[in-house]
């Protein structure tokens, strides 16, 4: 009785797969440069928005938020231009500051989002 429990104790393990095959989930993610340079003589930011050369997840919230900087759209602060990339799913990967010889500096946000499959 003894040997039966021990080898149906030693096997019942490898009967049983617990893990999950990560290779045929994989998650796709899609990043976008956000560019914010002062304005000269005043507190608003020039923000644009990159998303590459062919963007092909493109939602229609980042079609209007380019519409709205292509056509002069304004933001008071980074922060609210930050907060907008964070209502469309976005989230802040990296960033970093290129100083700029005309005026103050130039920041470089990058973001990322995870799209579903």
């Amino acid at each position: 009785m003894k040997k039966l429990i021990l080898i149906v104790a030693l096997c019942a393990p490898m009967l049983c797969f617990a893990q999950i095959d990560t290779t045929k989930t994989q998650v796709k993610e899609q990043y976008c440069l956000l560019v914010s340079t002062e304005r000269m003589l005043s507190s608003k930011f020039n923000v644009t928005v990159d998303f590459g050369e062919k963007p092909q997840f493109l939602t229609a919230g980042d079609r209007e938020l380019k519409a709205k900087i292509k056509n002069g759209g304004r933001f008071e602060s980074l922060v609210d231009a930050l907060n907008q990339m964070g209502k469309q799913g976005w989230t802040l990967a990296t960033s970093y500051v290129l100083p700029d010889n005309s005026f103050g500096n130039t920041l470089h946000c990058v973001l990322k989002r995870k799209l579903a499959e």
